[in-house]
């Protein structure tokens, strides 16, 4: 592993087009790494075993010097947990407010590390932090004791409270059991749809790397690897497998028409028809900007690029939930058969993968 993390810098010149790079509406988003590795053990998370257990960090100067190099107005800070060392973060901050760099940005953390250090998150969402992750994983003592989260669900709770007040946009992540069953499936969907963050959903998968490779992989149901996308049970369901990805379905579905409904699509049309930019953009449909005192001037950089309306043929990015791919949609009908036809192709394979689990033969050794 390289000794420091301050050299060398990436390399963002050799990347012809840098500004197609974007995460959600954070458009274009160039991505910065201050720290490697993760100190817990989460047992479907590869990090702490990928970096065994060290934990890196970037100098504040060299920080701020990468910072200051992003042309781009928005930036994603791609570290495990951001913000573990308190007195990193606010380092780095004073470097941004010394050489006065004016950005968005959006990061992923822990509940229990935002509840330590509430000053750091606030201090950096006056700076332009825009956008948390938070990997709550699952909603019971039982589900965050499975996946060796180390956190109550009672702190979870807190913190999303805690960033409603500061006025950051949270998206939450909860992974799904194939041990669930359809009273499980409700019960998520009913909180969901009771909290304005952004709901996502996956499907807990045994990557090698992570302990729950070395627990499950002998119970693998397929070896395609193509179905190891987190949207896919690999393992045996407790409900026959069609009617588990109906549950599945349906409240993704549920969760998308939260933040991709009409009101959704109707801000993504005015900003991507809008000739003139703003300092600040909706950050979802279900939530308001904070007030405009909160958000960073851009008077002394560049704004976001506007967009013009799509041209024929061009394909134009819907909201995401972050961390997540966009969802594309075609401007022209050509396009719009184009994606239908991708779509049909996709749903025909699931009932191929809706078959009784297939034996894996038995590996030698």
């Amino acid at each position: 592993m390289l000794p420091s993390l301050d050299e060398p810098l990436p390399a963002r010149h050799l990347l012809p087009h840098r500004n197609r790079y974007f995460i959600g509406e954070l458009d274009p988003c160039a991505s910065v790494e201050f720290t490697r590795g993760c100190p817990w053990d989460c047992s479907f998370c590869s990090a702490w075993t990928f970096y065994g257990r060290s934990y890196r960090r970037m100098s504040p100067d060299a920080a701020g010097h990468e910072l200051a190099s992003i042309r781009e107005p928005n930036v994603f800070l791609v570290d495990d947990v951001a913000f573990i060392k308190p007195e990193h973060g606010m380092a780095i901050a004073d470097q941004i407010e010394r050489r006065r760099i004016r950005k968005r940005y959006y990061l992923e953390t822990r509940a229990d590390v935002l509840l330590r250090h509430p000053k750091v998150f606030q201090r950096w969402h006056r700076l332009g932090l825009t956008y948390m992750f938070l990997g709550m994983e699952a909603l019971d003592a039982e589900g965050l004791d499975l996946f060796h989260k180390r956190i109550s669900p009672d702190e979870n709770i807190r913190a999303l409270e805690l960033a409603r007040r500061i006025g950051i946009t949270v998206a939450v992540n909860l992974i799904a059991d194939p041990d669930w069953d359809a009273e499980r499936f409700r019960l998520v969907r009913e909180w969901a749809l009771s909290v304005p963050e952004i709901v996502h959903l996956t499907v807990i998968t045994p990557y090698p790397g992570t302990e729950i490779w070395h627990t499950q992989s002998q119970r693998l149901t397929t070896l395609d690897y193509r179905l190891f996308d987190i949207q896919h049970a690999v393992t045996p369901t407790r409900l026959p497998l069609d009617e588990f990805y109906r549950e599945l379905v349906a409240t993704q579905a549920v969760l998308n028409r939260k933040h991709l409904g009409i009101r959704a699509l109707a801000a993504t049309a005015r900003t991507a028809g809008s000739s003139t930019c703003t300092s600040s953009t909706a950050a979802t449909a279900a939530r308001p900007d904070p007030a405009p005192s909160a958000q960073p001037s851009t008077a002394r950089w560049p704004p976001p690029r506007c967009r013009p309306p799509p041209r024929r043929g061009e394909r134009t990015a819907m909201p995401a939930v972050p961390n997540t791919p966009a969802i594309a949609v075609s401007a022209s009908p050509a396009g719009r058969r184009r994606d239908r036809r991708a779509t049909r192709r996709t749903l025909e394979y699931l009932p191929k993968h809706t078959d009784p689990h297939p034996r894996i033969p038995e590996r030698a050794g």
